[in-house]
């Protein structure tokens, strides 16, 4: 029976003992977490430039932190793949032990323009960066819900299709040196990527680049019109021949200079179809102009020269529907 009690006792001195360290536990576990919470507003983009790989945007970002002092995330950014970032306005307040920062920023990014395939051309436009202190000093959350892009931005020719915001943290392989950092894997930096989808919508500037290649085609196809004994005839419907192909082959390459495209696109692609037409308008010019000379029937040399004409624009015109048709489902 005294064995009972003494170990009665001895449990209410260790639970006496060991009460207040475990309020204290509690208490830690109850207190709630600093938290950081970083939000986008994409409210212009402009300056989109194929040409220079580029394209600016105006843009306002946000921050709410609760239960921390010190550092504000706005104060310590670093943005990745930009030409110059200027800040326009910060603006800072503490509303029921809650600090709301914001900032408004013009910047310039580097972009490589996807412009093979234009003009059924799509591109994802990326807004990105991380914060400049490592993560385990300084980390935020993504306000997903609350990030947007204004829908009545003006784009020109091209009209967006989606708009997304995620984390995107950036991890350097180095403490860059910092003696304080004994992180040997490398540094963590809580970062934000908002991505902006866009499609080319309007097609004038496709039907100004283009255009001259047309109207070449179109006047080098008068030339299986002309079939004649006259030398002159037949030399001007050479030199109308070779101007079209002039004039392709210039057009061909201020458009791929215009749009910057890295590769074959589909524009070239056009640009070939009308190179070949025009060199197939050349060939039979000169094999016409051998055959009269050789005093051949020029009745026959006419007709035959006129089912390889309407031969040639009907397989050009097909080559080119079927390039329109496959950009536009496909693309």
């Amino acid at each position: 029976m005294r064995r009972f009690r003494a170990a009665a006792v001895l449990t209410v001195v260790l639970a006496a003992a060991l009460l207040p360290l475990l309020g204290a536990g509690g208490a830690r576990a109850a207190a709630p977490r600093p938290r950081r919470t970083v939000g986008i507003l994409v409210s212009n983009l402009y300056n989109l430039s194929p040409g220079n790989e580029s394209f600016s945007a105006k843009f306002d970002l946000w921050t709410t932190c609760r239960g921390e002092h010190g550092l504000d995330p706005l104060t310590s950014l670093d943005f990745s793949d930009t030409e110059e970032v200027a800040e326009e306005a910060l603006e800072s307040r503490t509303v029921d032990g809650e600090r709301w920062t914001i900032l408004t920023a013009t910047a310039t990014f580097h972009h490589g323009w996807e412009v093979d395939d234009f003009p059924f051309d799509r591109h994802r436009l990326d807004i990105r960066f991380h914060l400049v202190r490592p993560e385990r000093e300084q980390a935020f959350t993504v306000d997903r819900e609350g990030s947007l892009v204004l829908p009545d931005i003006n784009l020109g020719d091209y009209a967006m299709t989606g708009f997304e915001v995620a984390p995107a943290a950036v991890t350097y392989p180095t403490a860059l040196g910092n003696p304080a950092d004994d992180s040997a894997a490398g540094r963590r930096h809580s970062g934000l990527l908002a991505s902006v989808h866009l499609r080319r919508a309007h097609y004038a500037g496709f039907l100004t680049a283009i255009s001259p290649l047309y109207i070449a085609v179109a006047f080098t196809a008068i030339t299986f019109l002309t079939t004649s004994r006259d030398s002159d005839v037949m030399l001007a419907r050479l030199g109308l021949a070779g101007s079209g192909l002039f004039a392709v082959v210039i057009n061909m390459q201020v458009t791929h200079s215009q749009l910057g495209t890295s590769g074959l696109g589909l524009s070239d692609v056009l640009h070939i179809a009308g190179l070949a037409f025009v060199i197939v308008a050349v060939a039979a010019t000169v094999a016409c102009w051998q055959k009269v000379t050789r005093m051949e029937h020029v009745l026959r040399l006419k007709q035959l020269n006129r089912k390889l004409g309407l031969a040639a624009v009907a397989l050009y015109v097909l080559f080119n529907a079927a390039v329109f048709v496959y950009g536009g489902w496909w693309l």
